[in-house]
This record gives structure tokens, sequence and C-alpha cells, in this order.
């Protein structure tokens, strides 16, 4: 009756998610325990309470790339990122860029399509403008809540021609985002970490116009 009555309640969340916390919840209780916890309503409202714990926790960036947060910077949170590669030239960083958003590490990215029809990135080296490529990619949080993010991407040669400079931004789609547990930053240098070793690049550390700033500590 216990099981049933707990397991019921699990119409609303992800199940996977649910039963795992149904059965945290069935090994805390004593053996005996009150007739009043087995009603639907108190059923509801406990599990409720660790259901809603447990989301606030599984939603949250958890990684060591995840130390940058950003609160409101953009009015939701957001990071702006600028990254020098300064070996390599801009369609090779396109290309590195474009096989990184596409899926990613985690399997959470996907590729918008461009103004211009292209899939990912276009190409505007062709007409004057002071970058070589821009992108666009979308990045999904974990379960249960699946927040998107947008990355937008831009591709620059450095001012030797021999280099590329990436400027990054990413910011929070939900309304409401306020902080963001350093999941914008997450979502860039995630992807940049899996595509360049650390002596490929510089910059990255923090974002500018006072966004994802490094914590105090580091």
């Amino acid at each position: 009756l216990r099981s049933a009555s707990l397991f019921t309640s699990c119409s609303f969340v992800d199940h996977r998610v649910c039963r795992g916390v149904v059965q945290t919840i069935l090994h805390s209780l004593p053996p005996t325990i009150p007739s009043s916890f087995l009603s639907l309503s108190f059923t509801m409202k406990y599990v409720a309470g660790l259901l809603l714990a447990l989301a606030a926790a599984a939603t949250a960036c958890d990684d060591a790339l995840c130390q940058n947060e950003d609160c409101g910077s953009c009015g939701n949170s957001c990071c702006k990122l600028m990254i020098t590669v300064p070996a390599e030239d801009t369609a090779s960083v396109m290309s590195k860029l474009y096989d990184g958003f596409n899926g990613g590490p985690d399997g959470h990215y996907a590729l918008q399509m461009t103004a211009e029809g292209t899939l990912g990135f276009a190409d505007l080296s062709p007409y004057g403008k002071p970058i070589d490529y821009i992108g666009q990619a979308v990045h999904t949080t974990l379960a249960p809540n699946y927040y998107n993010d947008t990355i937008n991407l831009s591709i620059a040669k450095t001012e030797d021609g021999k280099g590329s400079v990436i400027e990054a931004f990413s910011i929070s789609q939900i309304a409401g985002a306020y902080c963001d547990a350093g999941q914008n930053y997450f979502n860039i240098m995630q992807v940049i970490t899996s595509v360049y070793d650390s002596s490929d690049y510089y910059g990255g550390d923090a974002g500018f116009d006072g966004s994802c700033q490094q914590p105090a500590s580091a």
C-alpha cells in the first residue's frame, strides 16, 4: 500500500527521477508510520517537496567548468567570452567549432539554421565584414527541466592575420533566470576544451562586459 501510494504520485514528473526519490523515501521510513502518511494528499505534498529539492540539485550546473556564475548581467543570466587561437586560421577554427557544437561532448547541443540558409555557421568572408564566420547553437540542460540556452558565435582574424578570435555569447532562454550557477560559461567552455588543448588558445578565463566573472577565490 505504501509503495502504491507513493508511486501514484509520479505521474507528473520524469519517472526515472521520481522512482529514485520514492525509493529513497521508502528506505528512510520507519517500519511503523502514522496512517495519515499514507493519505494521497499528504503523500503528494511529501513527494513534491522532495522532488523540488532534487530538481534544484539536478538542474544546477555541476562541473569544474561551472565556477563562473552569472547573475543578470544581461537582464537574464548570460556569458560573453573572447578566446584567441593564435596559430589557426578562421576556416579551420570554424570547422572545429562546427564539429564541437554538433551534438557536443554531452550530446545536448544542436546547431541552428542561419539567416544565410546554412546549418551552424555562415561564411561572411566574401562580404567585407569584420568577421569571417557567424554561427549559433542551442544547448539543452539535463533532466528534469530541460532548459534551452542559446550560444551565438563569431570568428574573426587576429590583427596579424595568422590566427583567429572567437567571440562566444551564451544566454539563458527561460525568463527569470537571474543566476545560472555557471551554466552559460559551461555551455561555451565545455566545447572549447573538447576541441582545443589549453596550450592552443588563450582567454576564456572570465567574461567581459561584466558577465560570468571568476569567483573571488579563483
